[in-house]
């Protein structure tokens, strides 16, 4: 009976072992158990969640549905964007708009001279011609045999100038301008040459006496002795007269040295008597002058020539100045008062280049444009 007691006993011992070891783990999974329906929940919480916003997303699909349908396809006979036609009008509104409001601008804002319209709207002086812009360094354009555009144009200026006369006497003609830089000295050397082409005697007289070029443009440097000398009694006629080189029928007599006083020596008695001399030696005296709008030399010299010419040049001389022009002409301080465009470019109002400005002369100058023409070809060629 004790060793049954015993049996019963150890058994329930070792029945009792694991329950204490499952009673003593009841904390620990109590924590895990919770901790998994924590999770659980949140869980069940965001399915919820999602759940209904695909539901909302299911709806807001449906609502959006188009209950509408197509009865015809659409046509269309050209594009609807861009508009061609309204392109095309605009930008020819634009091509007439811009130029014109150029050419409005220029005239308001730009004074300069560019045609023998210009010249006539601002002074009532006589119009002789005009010059073309020489493409080279040559001082003498004017040559025997010269076919040139330049050439030719000084041809018709020696024949209006002919014609301004009307018969009256014009062997001293006095050339001057408004300003320096205008391009008289120029003129007064190729006009003589012309003259001088026709058989006739004729002198460049260098009567600017403060900024002196003829001399310079005709032998390359300034007269050690000319006009001045012989005006303060230091040299004769004949020291001072010299032939113009490699050109027949031509004399000049240059400035010589620069006075102190150019004013007080045109006003001497030694002037009268060298235009008296000079006149019964020549058939053609050309007078350079200093300009008008500078110093009054021109205006002394006024009673001792025959005719006078004014040089303009083109894009250079203002209204302005062709205003003070006018104020000569019509108060009559020189005589018989001309006015030359000097300096027209190709293409310009004169058709330069062409050319024939306006007295329907057109032959001579294709020599010279053709020679341009090619040299201009050659030159974009070899870029």
């Amino acid at each position: 009976m004790q060793d049954e007691l015993e049996e019963r006993k150890r058994s329930l011992v070792a029945r009792l072992q694991p329950l204490e070891r499952q009673l003593r783990k009841v904390p620990s999974n109590e924590r895990q158990l919770l901790q998994i329906m924590r999770q659980q929940q949140i869980k069940e919480q965001l399915f919820l969640f999602l759940l209904q916003k695909r539901e909302e997303t299911a709806l807001g699909i449906a609502a959006q549905t188009v209950n509408s349908r197509i009865l015809d396809q659409p046509y269309s006979r050209g594009p609807v964007s861009p508009n061609r036609p309204q392109i095309y009008l605009f930008a020819l509104g634009l091509g007439i708009l811009l130029p014109t409001t150029f050419v409005l601008l220029r005239d308001i804002f730009d004074d300069k001279i560019y045609s023998q319209k210009d010249i006539e709207r601002y002074t009532r002086a006589p119009f002789i011609g005009a010059v073309g812009e020489s493409q080279h360094q040559e001082t003498i354009v004017v040559k025997r045999g010269s076919r040139s555009g330049i050439a030719e144009m000084f041809r018709l200026l020696r024949t209006n100038l002919q014609f301004m006369g009307g018969g009256a006497q014009q062997q001293v003609v006095l050339v001057t301008s408004t300003v320096s830089g205008e391009g008289k000295t120029f003129v007064t050397i190729n006009l003589g040459m012309s003259l001088a082409l026709t058989g006739k005697r004729v002198l460049l007289l260098g009567f600017d006496l403060r900024k002196p070029k003829l001399s310079k443009y005709l032998r390359g440097d300034l007269s050690p002795v000319g006009l001045s000398n012989y005006l303060v009694g230091q040299a004769g006629l004949e020291d001072i007269i010299q032939a113009v080189p490699e050109q027949e029928n031509i004399d000049f007599i240059g400035s010589g040295p620069i006075p102190p006083n150019p004013a007080e020596l045109l006003m001497g008695k030694a002037v009268s008597e060298l235009f008296s001399a000079l006149r019964a030696r020549y058939d053609y005296i050309l007078v350079d002058t200093a300009p008008v709008g500078l110093v009054t030399d021109a205006f002394i010299l006024a009673d001792k020539v025959d005719q006078a010419i004014m040089i303009t040049r083109f894009g250079v001389t203002t209204q302005a100045y062709l205003k003070l022009t006018e104020d000569i002409y019509q108060q009559q301080k020189l005589p018989r008062i001309g006015i030359i465009l000097n300096g027209v470019k190709e293409g310009g109002s004169y058709g330069y280049g062409g050319y024939g400005y306006g007295y329907g002369y057109g032959y001579g100058y294709y020599e010279e444009d053709h020679r341009s023409r090619k040299g201009k070809l050659v030159k974009w060629l070899g870029r």
